[in-house]
């Protein structure tokens, strides 16, 4: 089943915010937004473009469950049909960091 017919809204979309090749960086960032500059808007309001700012970047439209790594990042995505970040999620390890962050500001 194609992921567009499990989104909440048929406006929304799916992104991979991909970094090169850095183990300092994450895999990645899933967002499902309404177009390529909301998703980086979300990235934005979500604190996560710190790592945007310092590597280069581009965007996968449209990307599907099949098209992840099923060992590392499918286990750990959250809900993609909605508006937001889905990878990192809150329960994967940066995910969770970054919510024990927030909390402590």
């Amino acid at each position: 089943m194609p992921v567009q017919s499990l989104l909440s809204d048929n406006r929304l979309d799916t992104f991979w915010i991909t970094f090169p090749d850095d183990p300092t960086l994450p895999s990645g960032i899933g967002i499902t937004a309404f177009s390529e500059e909301d998703a980086f808007a979300i990235v934005s309001e979500q604190g996560l473009d710190r790592w945007i700012d310092t590597a280069a970047t581009f965007s996968i439209a449209r990307v599907r469950i099949d098209d992840l790594c099923a060992t590392n990042i499918v286990p750990n995505i959250g809900p993609f049909q909605f508006r937001g970040v889905w990878y990192p999620a809150a329960n994967d390890e940066i995910g969770l960091a970054l919510s024990l962050d927030d909390k402590s500001e």
